[in-house]
């Protein structure tokens, strides 16, 4: 999926921010102005599977536009699973990686990063990269900094009012996985990624969760990302929950033009990266 504005064709250089999200399966890249409009959009799925991190970057330069410029700087968000939310009352920066291993395992060629959540109370994500993507960021972009999307959907969420409701459940669907986030009474309960093959495996993960959490079927799910109203995914999830509705997210000016293929809710887990 790739939707372009107006591309400085004329020159490699830019004075543009390239902003980048990493997943296993998809990365996606957005050039915002300096103002914060959008110029340019581009998602790509791959299956690195047997690719080590250089190949699919090497893949990627084939496909991508994007890629053919230079930015004054990038900003790169990993939805990687890989991550244990901690209060910040309790974050022990000598401990990272021991609450990293405790939750997900050992792991060898990997290294601790921290984002600090900017909510009240504070909260860090302690997540984990491979040595090799991190190495392979530095040496092909320019002036790196680095976040976690679970960290970003943390501030995004509990800064807005929805998280006064009783319960609230905030759904982000990719091409093969999800990220559900749950807030009850304004405090966070769970954050999570869940694969899926078809709508039933999405509907079990949410009910699943609903089940262990005690969310009667009226609790709010707002829903965005690659997922249609008319879906079997969508269908299935109005089944279960009376209050269901998509993200309602301001539109850039750069996707108005493409509603009748893609709406709305598909780039809002996009946009929120550049908020």
């Amino acid at each position: 999926m790739s939707i372009y504005g107006e591309t400085e064709q004329s020159s490699p250089f830019s004075s543009d921010r390239l902003v980048m999200e990493l997943g296993d399966k998809h990365v996606t890249f957005l050039v915002k102005q300096a103002e914060g409009n959008v110029k340019a959009f581009e998602l790509f799925e791959f299956d690195r599977e047997n690719d080590e991190w250089h190949e699919v970057l090497n893949g990627l330069r084939v496909h991508s536009v994007l890629l053919e410029k230079s930015y004054t700087d990038t900003l790169v968000y990993f939805n990687f699973s890989e991550s244990v939310i901690t209060p910040m009352a309790k974050f022990s920066a000598t401990g990272a990686e021991a609450y990293i291993n405790a939750v997900h395992g050992e792991a060898s060629g990997h290294i601790v990063k921290c984002d600090h959540i900017n909510t009240a109370p504070g909260m860090v994500n302690v997540y984990r990269i491979s040595k090799e993507l991190n190495e392979m960021l530095n040496g092909n972009f320019a002036n790196i900094s680095t976040r976690h999307t679970y960290s970003k959907l943390l501030e995004t969420i509990l800064d807005e009012n929805k998280t006064k409701e009783e319960a609230f459940i905030k759904m982000q669907v990719y091409y093969h996985h999800m990220i559900v986030a749950v807030i009850k009474e304004g405090k966070l309960q769970l954050i999570n990624s869940f694969n899926y093959q078809n709508a039933e495996d999405i509907l079990y993960h949410i009910l699943h969760i609903a089940e262990q959490l005690g969310l009667p079927s009226s609790t709010k799910l707002e829903v965005s990302g690659i997922i249609d109203e008319n879906s079997p995914q969508y269908i299935y999830l109005q089944q279960s929950f009376s209050n269901i509705c998509f993200e309602d997210d301001t539109l850039q000016p750069l996707f108005s033009g493409h509603l009748n293929e893609y709406p709305v809710h598909y780039f809002s887990p996009f946009l929120q990266l550049l908020s």
